[in-house]
């Protein structure tokens, strides 16, 4: 597991927006990328509110269009994770009515290897993931310098990425509620079609 991050995504609405809350959804436009993890976390709030997709119309947007959308009222609200999330609240274009801990999404990101190499080169992966834990250990630690410099590809600010490095859990540990929640995703991409068929994820994944 590369990260677990449920404030890494968030319902976004303009400044302005009369919308308190993702059950003020209903009859609403609403955007995010479909297919997406953001796109879970839309059917989550939904469901939450006791709403559905039949409940909204839903459009698919990209994440660098997030502010435009938002600007122009050509959406409601959107559902889209950072750095988008910071660029658009720091502008003023933006604010949040909620984040993906409002509706149990655990936010996981992962590290993916073909399953022949990791039965090849174990020690290689163990490494890896020493290095990467190390790495992320490191990150409070960070001098504005160094911020800058991380920042600079993403348009970012040093300040800005010291408030986001906070929002990942940075443990490679596979945990229970971490195959949980890639099991809760799966069936999601099934369930609109992404996927033909379910399969168990616990059948995936490399503990040792």
């Amino acid at each position: 597991i590369a990260t677990r991050a449920p404030e890494h995504y968030a319902a976004l609405v303009a400044g302005n927006s009369a919308i308190n809350s993702t059950g003020d959804f209903k009859n609403k436009k609403i955007g995010t990328v479909v297919g997406s993890a953001a796109h879970n976390l839309l059917k989550k709030f939904l469901a939450k509110s006791g709403l559905g997709f039949e409940d909204i119309e839903l459009l698919n947007v990209s994440p660098g269009d997030t502010q435009t959308v938002l600007a122009t009222g050509l959406v409601d609200a959107v559902i889209t994770w950072e750095p988008n999330i910071i660029r658009a609240v720091d502008s003023g274009v933006a604010r949040t009515v909620a984040s993906g801990a409002d509706a149990d999404l655990l936010g996981v990101n992962t590290i993916v290897v073909r399953h022949e190499y990791a039965e090849e080169n174990r020690e290689i992966l163990k490494e890896v993931l020493k290095q990467y834990e190390r790495g992320a250990g490191l990150l409070s630690e960070l001098d504005d310098q160094s911020l800058t410099k991380l920042g600079k590809p993403l348009h970012l600010t040093a300040d800005q990425i010291r408030k986001i490095i906070p929002k990942y859990d940075y443990s490679a540990v596979i945990a229970d509620s971490s195959v949980h929640a890639l099991q809760d995703t799966i069936d999601f991409l099934v369930h609109i079609g992404v996927l033909k068929e379910s399969y168990d994820i616990s059948n995936h994944l490399v503990k040792d």
